[in-house]
């Protein structure tokens, strides 16, 4: 690495200059005759179909100007039709809102205030089309626009009130000032006019506003030459846009005066595409302006070229300007800093090359085949209507006869001595033969272009013949040549332009610009925007290559389903967010070919979050459903409670038995040993007795109490026979009677026991037994 020397000015530009024959060399050789003819064809300038002989049909085809002129409405509806063309993508979370902040001021401010982006844009793939490769260029304008005004006869305070509005204004100075003492009258004290020495003022403002901006212009075929050994645009060594300018022009953009004024005057308009661009309407020549130095015109190239110029052994990227067709000049050099972008497009590119092919390659043999064919059909045809003659001169009248005929009248007499002075050779009519040969011609530059009468509309009856799945078929298959040139654009030209204005803003514009974005007047400073973020660009291509028809239904059915999910599932259903449904709506319009969809539709906060959604109102069936379902669940607690006081009820009068039992008991023990020993044995009796009626009136209250259970339970399991519900209830009545028997015949158990009772004595007077008292 010590050893590398650095380039001097001389080495360089005996390098570019190499590069720049070697491009134009090559370009002269074979891409500035293509160009050429195509731009003579679309002209309907045909040298190399030349008439040979006078009387002869000069008719000339238009089959290249007007199949490009079919395809641009196509591809500008595509690339431009809707207000954000190209959209900056974030790749963190970070740089989204300057992302979307750039996209608005690039596609609103830059492209359509600041330029005429779709002329431009225009431009560009016109010269696609026919030139082979259409070129634009991206630079730095700076510019001040300077303004002055005067304001005479201040007063003190008037002066001061106009400096401390002025403090703190970066637009603002005062480059003048004048004080002026005058004599005025005033009032003193006691009313009387006195006349005192007053000071006004003279104060000049100016007003400097930066009016530098980001320039965006498309560069004529001719005028961009790229290495010879480019396969792209971006391993090009040398890219340079060679254009033509006044001494006093470039003095004025900064360049050194001594060096532009030793730059030779130029006469020539390029290569011979230019030369012919400029001939095609006339033959203008380059103005002389010999007697006024600053209004010389000289050749300038601006561009960028790839080389090891300060010697550390790594080649870099240098932007160089310099003087004369082959850079004998170097005006200035530095290294690249975004001083000048290209972006490039190229219909129909070719593997490992930066020149492909386009449409008016194509297009240029039919328009010629086409051209002879209709001059031969108009020839016959004329041949046909006006046939040649044979003249018998001696047969004439006089001379004046043959003047006749020279010069025919319709209706003239021709003044001849017999009938035979005169015979028409009749010339067979054959063009009628040619008409299919011509409708081969138009087919095939239908198949290389993919644009016709059909895919146009041009005609209501041009699909008359064929069948709608046939009609479909053809137009879907013409529009998918132009979706491949729209792809190509969008997926290269149109990405360079839109990443090499992102990066001549962020790297010149260094000062707050008021911008309307969104409805919104907002200040926007590039410089602001992260250098180092890798946004990716996305250019808006449409929804495909259908119709306008065909996009407007796409649209409505998903505005129809995002409504459906919005109604549904309300603004936070995690599908469809209200400003994606604001989107749809925007689209739609923008189909519609309306380009200010502002005026239509608010624009939607990010964090918008709507009203949750009115929950639907119950069908009938399922307010009859919950009906039922409260009903069965009353009588399931009806049921429970009935069962509780029945069970409640059976021991009550359970523990009443108990207790009457135990009194009787010890009733009889205030008896006689006799009485008690009788009594105690017919208690047990009766006890025994009871005991036996309280199990037997047990197990049935429990049997009750399965049955209710089991028919509680049945309700519950089979809810849809609610017709059944009367018979049930017929069945628990009839349970509920067995069980209030059960118990009444217990009462009476209890009764009998209560009763008063008297020993049975036998005649003896032997106790025999006990009965009841009366």
């Amino acid at each position: 690495m010590g050893g590398l020397m650095r380039l001097s000015k001389d080495q360089l530009q005996a390098f570019i200059s190499q590069q720049i024959r070697d491009g134009i060399g090559f370009i002269d050789s074979d891409i500035a005759l293509r160009r050429e003819t195509a731009i003579n064809y679309i002209s309907l300038y045909m040298p190399d179909l030349p008439v040979q002989n006078i009387g002869r049909s000069r008719v000339m085809d238009s089959t290249v100007s007007s199949n490009i002129g079919m395809m641009m409405p196509s591809l500008m509806r595509v690339m431009t039709g809707g207000p954000i063309i190209g959209e900056y993508v974030a790749q963190s979370g970070n740089d989204e809102k300057a992302a979307k902040i750039a996209t608005d001021y690039v596609n609103t401010v830059v492209l359509r205030q600041d330029n005429e982006g779709e002329r431009v844009i225009y431009e560009w793939g016109y010269d696609g089309l026919t030139q082979i490769v259409g070129m634009v260029k991206i630079y730095w304008e700076e510019c001040f626009n300077e303004t002055k005004e005067v304001f005479e006869g201040l007063s003190d305070d008037q002066l001061a009130q106009l400096v401390q509005s002025l403090e703190g204004s970066k637009e603002h100075s005062i480059v003048a000032y004048d004080g002026v003492e005058v004599e005025q009258e005033v009032m003193d004290p006691t009313g009387q006019p006195v006349k005192v020495m007053t000071k006004t003022h003279k104060v000049e403002v100016k007003r400097t506003v930066n009016e530098s901006k980001c320039r965006i212009v498309g560069i004529p075929p001719d005028e961009f030459i790229i290495s010879r050994s480019a396969r792209s645009l971006e391993d090009a060594i040398l890219k340079t846009h060679r254009t033509y300018q006044f001494v006093g022009d470039l003095i004025e953009e900064g360049y050194d005066r001594d060096l532009v004024e030793s730059l030779p005057t130029d006469t020539n308009v390029g290569n011979v595409t230019g030369t012919q661009r400029w001939n095609t309407w006339d033959n203008w020549q380059v103005p002389n302006f010999e007697n006024d130095p600053n209004m010389r015109r000289v050749a300038i190239h601006q561009g960028i070229v790839k080389c090891d110029y300060d010697g550390k052994g790594i080649k870099d990227w240098y932007f160089v300007a310099g003087g004369d067709a082959n850079l004998t000049q170097i005006l200035e050099i530095e290294e690249y800093d975004y001083q000048v972008v290209f972006a490039d497009f190229c219909p129909q590119p070719l593997p490992h090359t930066f020149f492909g092919r386009c449409p008016s390659d194509e297009l240029v043999p039919i328009q010629r085949i086409k051209t002879a064919t209709l001059r031969q059909m108009q020839d016959n045809l004329n041949l046909a209507n006006t046939p040649q003659q044979i003249v018998v001169p001696t047969l004439l009248a006089d001379q004046n006869a043959m003047s006749s005929l020279i010069n025919k009248v319709p209706g003239g007499l021709i003044q001849a001595k017999s009938l035979d002075a005169v015979r028409d050779i009749a010339t067979p009519f054959f063009a009628q033969h040619s008409l299919p040969m011509l409708a081969y011609w138009d087919g095939e530059a239908e198949n290389r272009t993919g644009v016709s009468r059909s895919s146009m509309g041009l005609s209501a009856d041009a699909l008359s013949g064929q069948s709608a799945t046939a009609s479909q078929i053809a137009y879907n298959a013409s529009q998918g040549k132009l979706e491949m040139i729209a792809r190509v654009w969008a997926s290269g030209g149109m990405r360079k332009l839109f990443r090499g204005i992102l990066n001549v803003l962020r790297k010149y514009q260094d000062f707050p610009r008021q911008a309307k974005l969104n409805g919104e007047l907002i200040p926007v400073n590039p410089s602001e925007w992260p250098m180092l973020a890798n946004w990716d660009v996305s250019i808006n291509t449409g929804l495909g290559t259908g119709s306008r028809e065909k996009d407007m239904a796409m649209l409505q059915m998903l505005a129809a389903k995002q409504e459906q999910i919005l109604t549904t599932g309300g603004p936070n259903n995690g599908v469809v967010t209200v400003g994606q449904y604001a989107n749809t709506i925007r689209k739609l319009i923008e189909a519609a070919g309306i380009k200010n969809t502002d005026q239509f539709v608010q624009p939607v906060p990010p964090d918008f979050m709507g009203p949750e959604p009115t929950p639907p109102q119950p069908s009938p069936d399922a307010v009859v459903n919950a009906k039922a379902l409260t009903d069965m669940e009353q009588i399931k607690g009806q049921v429970a409670i009935q069962k509780q006081q029945m069970e409640l009820a059976a021991n009550a009068q359970k523990a009443e038995a108990d207790m009457a039992s135990q009194e009787r008991i010890k009733l009889a023990e205030l008896q006689s040993k006799e009485t008690i020993a009788l009594a105690d044995i017919e208690s047990k009796e009766r006890i025994a007795a009871g005991d036996l009626q309280i199990k037997t009136t047990a197990n049935e209250i429990q049997a009750a109490r399965t049955a209710l259970e089991a028919d509680a339970k049945q309700q519950g399991i089979d809810s849809g026979h609610m017709d059944r519900e009367d018979t049930k209830s017929a069945r628990e009545d009839d349970k509920n009677g067995a069980l209030a028997a059960s118990l009444s015949g217990f009462t009476e158990v209890l009764k009998s026991l209560n009763k008063p009772k008297k020993l049975v004595k036998d005649a003896k007077g032997k106790t025999i037994g006990i009965e009841m008292a009366d």
